[in-house]
């Protein structure tokens, strides 16, 4: 739903004599332009025009039939080529401005024309021969021009009948009848024409073939080889014709029996759709056509025919029109008059929307127009508004109310004349249309009606025309869309920026006075001449900010105080962006005004800012900047965000996958809705999570309960958020909530779904990232009393309001609580029926049969249970009652109270049902039963391999032989030697005991424990020595060895073991070096790969946009919307399944994560397994750093310098080399600093991008953490 907006225009009078400015050509290298009429060839620079070469002299010969038939400008040898209809070839130089004849063709020539690549030239002579050249001029092939020509396609017949049986649709019966006369029209100039198709494999003849009297044409390939012929049966073609450059469609134009068409024809000459123009048949001649570069427009360049009076409307016209969801719109007309008409067109070979065309009185226009979607602000009665041109039609849909897919809308205004301008007024919803006779329309958005649908009274409206006027300005340049921007600030004020007679341009503001006929009377109130070149305008209603951008990126803020004054003209964009806007945000102190562009390049700017280099759209809301980028990804960027962007990127809050070539035109502020455009034309509308819940938070902010729990219902979102959005404000106001839903069902609703998980850190904590610095995404929220005081306090205010009422939700809360017996005791007051396995955990007999009675359960059923009950003891019998609810500690507590008689019974409950600590709590560490229970708690423990706490629980009960067991097998070695103390063991035993924990020690390589037990308890010092030594625990060992003066260890021990020690480090430093550099190299590779494929993927994407469009069948047009959310009223599962289905989903994706992060050369994330294990690999070298600092000390203290350089050197380097790779292994995006864009920094954020760090656990997705160099290395030897 894009409109061409019209963004700048220059003209200027060129000083010519002639007025038959036909020709035109560039040279794109120098920036120059170059116009013949036949008679000279001129050079166009800036407002002068000079004289190159005069043609009458010599090559045109002074002969009226005698004209240049190819003008064109050749590249490589900076020639401009001149072929006339004589058939004469020159080349004329542009520096030395020489004349070379290069060849002449006898027969003369009717068409020539070069290839886009200037390789090849194609020529048609007046006798109908095909000329095929190179670009040295010597000839290819050489042929004659016929449709009995053997061609390489072929139609081929496959039964549908005779043309004469064959439906004709509009036609009628008369195209049945075949015309062997009068097929060209009287006005054919009876010449060939010439069309490449812009890659240069093919080009088409347009000719008029003898045989049957009409035009056809014909498809040569490169080598000049008949590829096909135009169908038969299509006659009365004009001669324009055009190759459309994305496709291969070659368009031109047709006159029918009761229309006037433009039709495609594929490359084998068969018929593939078209459009019919809005003109009367037979009144007005196609002089070209003419599409831009990328196929977005088609230029048609129009006039009336000879034989036509001067007196229709329509005179000289140049018509843009586009095509979108199979429709083709009416864009721009430009109309000029017949004493002035258009004699040259085209576009420019550069710039996709710039458009060059020259007049008979010597006028050259520049139009420079951009592809805009043209919303309505928000501002009163905001609807979200689009607003499209189709000829003299203003098609209005706001997508607020409906969503309806172009071609269609909710409103169709027709206006007298085709319409050039639609602007939205910047207060209200009403707009001004501008027609091209210069006339605006003014139009009134009003409540049309009460329209009754289901029972609701809902609104209707429309707009009606309200006033007119002529828009006559006395300095404007004459010409078409000389005034470039209307702006419509107020009810009563109209800006407009126009091009003036000294070629500047003037802001002028104009009062706005209604007349008693209806019309407006303008009353100019000032005048600003801007001594810069305005390209594009935006008015904020907020801060009434008026933003003129300038053709250099420069933009210009005026604020109105007595006349509209310069506040600012410091910030300009990068490049220029013809889509464009202002508005304003909200900072700590003030207000500040933003400007927010994109320019033809998909680069998106904020100020001065570099936001994005692939956005394809984008659009401001009321809390975030939206934009989609070629990723096909739509973003969202937090305002608050851009308060202080600076000179930095601002990284996006959040992102959604959204269908390939999707583009964003509106997203509606103060609501959820998102409307995006696909590339053939229809709209889906989808409502993302982010905008979700930032209104759901505006919402509570403001105390709006119902309408965040209709939102909520409507989009499935976890009610949780009600509270942990902000606790202490919901708990204070949860009356309001209670009061505002006044629907039990509504709050059951929310209390199914309320756990005392805090969701901003799980569900939402992407939307609460200011409550998870520094958090792990993890990491389990903490258990809190958000249940208990949400669910007390919502009873008590329930029973205040209306405790009949709300009884449903009062007993929601006690079974949220896990109060069950208030909750049955409410039901009985209430003479309520529930379950009687319920009520007879309140033990009263009476109550419970009165509740079994009322039930549907059956007396055989539950008496005889009864009955049984009554027999037994009261706390045996509440035990059973509480074994049968399965309430065990209750059950224990009970049965705990019956005596020494059930200790049994007491043992199986406390082991079936793990009740140990419970049970221990009822008996003295002296009682039987509590060493019992202990033994059994000890088990249980020594099941789970938790030794250490096992033998403390036996040690406690004074069990002290079977603790020893679970300290020797915890290696607690100190609590193992405390017990043998207590146990009073005889030395020999004592000694057999302390060597089984040391052989425990030794197999975990504790050498320092064992040193400590053959030390303190052994008085055995030279073992201490040994294992000091084997435990590489050298500062200990030189110690112990000082204090029982055994000197002799230092020679037999421990200098040999420094040294093997030392091998051994560096052994294992080399290896884990030669593993990083070789897991390292084949990232590089893996990466360089994927890069590779994704530049392939996004040039296809680039390729397939445009193809994609055209190639859709029209059976696929649909104009239904598409909400990716569920709608209200929709079943919803309960909050249990839910969670357990989250739940298990989460885990399986776990699951399938790490099965998928595998080392296997070319598997997916082959890069995240080598970025594990490159991380595995430092953690484990800087883990030796003790090793390395407690070696290197040792080493120094024995003189041992060499061995000691060279560990550190070896150390250092490999730590060296971390550091430096760290930032190429985790290659996150970069902002870059400087404003000009730089190709590496492009190839490096495409590498980072494709590395996605999010399915790696924490741990790995970040280099570890560095270690210092004073922790390790010695400065000594510095």
């Amino acid at each position: 739903m894009n409109d061409l907006k019209l963004l700048i225009s220059f003209e200027k009078c060129l000083n010519v004599s002639s007025d038959r400015l036909e020709l035109i050509t560039f040279d794109t290298n120098m920036n120059a332009s170059y116009v013949s009429d036949h008679n000279r060839i001129y050079e166009l620079s800036g407002q002068n025009v000079e004289v190159l070469f005069d043609l009458r002299d010599d090559f045109l010969a002074n002969s009226d039939d005698n004209k240049l038939i190819l003008f064109q400008f050749l590249t490589e040898s900076n020639n401009l080529c001149l072929i006339n209809s004589k058939g004469d070839l020159n080349l004329f130089n542009v520096l030395s401005k020489t004349v070379e004849g290069v060849g002449s063709i006898s027969d003369g020539l009717s068409a020539a024309q070069w290839s886009p690549d200037q390789e090849l030239l194609a020529l048609v002579t007046t006798t109908n021969a095909l000329i095929l050249m190179t670009k040295d001029f010597d000839i290819v092939t050489e042929q004659k021009i016929s449709l009995e020509n053997v061609v390489e396609s072929e139609f081929v017949n496959v039964g549908w009948g005779s043309f004469e049986t064959q439906f004709k649709g509009s036609a009628g019966k008369h195209a049945v009848k075949e015309k062997t006369e009068d097929q060209i029209l009287s006005w054919d100039d009876r010449q060939a024409r010439i069309c490449w198709r812009p890659d240069g494999e093919y080009f088409v003849v347009h000719f008029i073939d003898p045989l049957t009297n009409s035009r056809k044409f014909q498809v040569f390939n490169r080598e000049g080889v008949l590829h096909s012929t135009i169908e038969k049966n299509v006659n009365i073609l004009e001669a324009a014709i055009d190759w459309k450059y994305s496709k291969s469609l070659i368009t031109t134009s047709i006159h029918r029996f009761n229309k006037h068409e433009i039709i495609f024809f594929e490359r084998n000459g068969l018929a593939h759709g078209g459009f019919t123009l809005p003109f009367p048949i037979g009144q007005m001649k196609i002089n070209g056509i003419y599409w831009n570069l990328d196929s977005s427009i088609l230029c048609i360049w129009s006039e009336l025919a000879e034989k036509n009076s001067s007196n229709s409307e329509n005179k000289s016209i140049i018509q843009l029109w586009s095509m979108s969801n199979y429709h083709w719109y009416l864009k721009q007309t430009l109309n000029f008059e017949m004493n002035n008409k258009v004699t040259s067109v085209c576009w420019d070979p550069e710039d996709s929307f710039k458009l060059h065309l020259f007049t008979q009185n010597g006028q050259y226009i520049n139009y420079k127009f951009g592809w805009i979607v043209n919303y309505c602000k928000p501002v009163e009665d905001f609807n979200g508004s689009i607003a499209l041109i189709d000829g003299c039609n203003a098609l209005i849909t706001p997508f607020k109310n409906k969503v309806i897919p172009p071609p269609m809308s909710l409103h169709k205004i027709t206006c007298p004349k085709q319409i050039n301008k639609i602007v939205w007024s910047n207060c209200n919803m009403d707009f001004l249309v501008y027609l091209m006779n210069s006339d605006v329309l003014f139009y009134r958005y009003y409540k049309a009606k009460d329209e009754i649908q289901n029972g609701l009274k809902l609104g209707t409206y429309n707009y009606e025309l309200f006033g007119q006027v002529n828009l006559e300005l006395e300095n404007k340049k004459d010409y078409n869309l000389s005034v470039q921007h209307l702006i419509w600030t107020s009810p009563n004020e109209l800006l407009v920026i126009y091009e003036t007679k000294k070629s500047t341009f003037d802001l002028v503001e104009f009062e706005m006075e209604k007349k008693v006929d209806g019309k407006f009377l303008l009353r100019k109130k000032s005048e600003i001449n801007l001594n810069y070149e305005p390209f594009n305008t935006d008015f904020d209603p907020k801060s009434k900010t008026l933003a003129i951008q300038s053709t250099n990126g420069t933009f210009y803020k005026y604020r109105k105080e007595s006349i509209w004054t310069l506040i600012s003209d410091d910030l300009r964009f990068l490049q220029t962006c013809p889509n464009f806007g202002i508005f304003t945000i909200d900072t700590d102190k003030n207000q500040r005004d933003i400007c927010v562009g994109m320019s033809q390049f998909y680069r998106l700017y904020v100020d001065k800012v570099e936001i994005a280099n692939n956005c394809t759209s984008y659009y401001v809301h009321d809390e975030f900047l939206l934009y989609t980028d070629h990723t096909n990804t739509l973003k969202f960027i937090s305002l608050s965000k851009l308060k202080d962007c600076g000179a930095k990127k601002v990284q996006e809050e959040s992102l959604r996958k959204v269908e390939r070539g999707a583009k964003l035109l509106i997203a509606l502020n103060s609501g959820t809705g998102c409307v995006l455009q696909m590339p053939r034309g229809n709209l889906e509308l989808v409502h993302p999570r982010t905008l979700v819940v930032s209104k759901l938070k505006a919402d509570i902010d403001n105390f709006r309960y119902l309408n965040a729990v209709e939102t909520m219902r409507k989009h499935r979102v976890n009610m949780n958020i009600l509270y942990d959005h902000n606790p202490t404000s919901f708990l204070d106001n949860l009356t309001i909530f209670v009061k505002q839903i006044d629907n039990a069902n509504l709050i059951n609703l929310f209390l199914t779904e309320l756990s005392d998980e805090d969701t901003t850190q799980s569900f939402f904590k992407d939307h609460y990232p200011e409550r998870n610095i520094g958090k792990k995404d993890e990491q389990k929220s903490k258990s809190s009393t958000k249940l208990t005081n949400l669910c007390t306090k919502l009873i008590d205010i329930c029973e205040n309001i209306d405790k009949s009422k709300f009884f449903l939700v009062i007993l929601s809360c006690y079974a949220k609580m896990k109060e069950l017996e208030k909750a049955l005791y409410r039901v009985i007051q209430c003479k309520s029926v529930s379950q009687a396995s319920v009520d007879e955990g309140t033990y009263d007999f009476d109550v419970v049969l009165m509740v079994a009675e009322k039930s549907q359960k059956d007396p055989k059923e539950y008496l005889p249970f009864l009955n049984e009950l009554k027999k037994l003891e009261e706390n045996y019998r509440k035990f059973k009652i509480d074994f049968y609810l399965k309430r065990y500690k209750k059950a224990l507590q009970s049965i705990v109270k019956c005596g020494d008689e059930q200790n049994n019974e007491i043992l199986k409950l406390v082991d079936n049902h793990k009740l140990y600590s419970e049970g221990l709590k009822y008996y003295k560490p002296t009682d039987e039963m509590f060493k019992k229970i202990s033994k059994l708690f000890a088990s249980h423990l020594g099941e789970k391999k938790y030794y250490e706490e096992a033998g403390l629980i036996l040690m406690r009960a004074e069990q002290l032989e079977d603790a020893l067991d679970l300290f020797l097998k915890s290696s607690n070695w100190q609590m193992f030697i405390n017990v043998c103390l207590r146990l009073k063991l005889p030395s020999h035993l004592y000694s057999e005991k302390l060597s089984l924990i040391l052989d425990k020690l030794k197999s975990e390589n504790k050498f320092l424990e064992c040193a400590q037990i053959y030390e303190n308890y052994m008085n055995d010092t030279e073992s201490a020595i040994l294992n000091l030594i084997n435990g590489s625990h050298w500062s200990e060992a030189i110690t112990l060895i000082h204090k029982s003066d055994r000197f002799d260890f230092f020679e037999t021990n421990l200098l040999p073991s420094l040294k093997t020690n030392q091998v051994d480090l560096l052994k294992i430093i080399e290896q884990y070096e030669n593993k990083f550099k070789e897991y390292k190299e084949r990232l590089d590779q893996v990466r360089e790969e994927k890069a590779k494929k994704k530049e392939k993927e996004m040039l296809d994407e680039f390729d397939d946009e445009n193809r994609h469009r055209d190639d859709l069948s029209m059976s696929e047009m649909s104009n239904s919307t598409f909400d990716t959310e569920s709608q209200a009223g929709s079943t919803r599962s309960s909050a249990s399944t839910v969670a357990s289905t989250f739940s298990n989903k989460s885990k399986r994706r776990s699951r399938q994560k790490k099965s998928l992060i595998s080392l296997k050369k070319g598997s997916q994330f082959e890069d995240l397994a080598l970025i594990q294990e490159l991380s595995d690999t430092i953690s484990y070298l800087y883990k030796l750093k003790d090793s390395i600092f407690s070696l290197s000390k040792s080493l120094l203290l024995f003189n041992l310098n060499d061995l000691c350089v060279e560990l550190q050197n070896q150390y250092e380097s490999v730590i060296d080399l971390f550091e430096r790779t760290s930032s190429q292994i985790w290659n996150y995006p970069t902002q870059n600093e400087n404003e000009n864009f730089s190709f590496q920094t492009y190839q490096q954020n495409l590498m980072a991008n494709l590395t996605d760090f999010s399915k790696l656990e924490i741990k790995y997705r970040y280099p570890p953490e560095s270690v210092g160099k004073r922790s390790w290395k010695l400065h000594f030897y510095e």
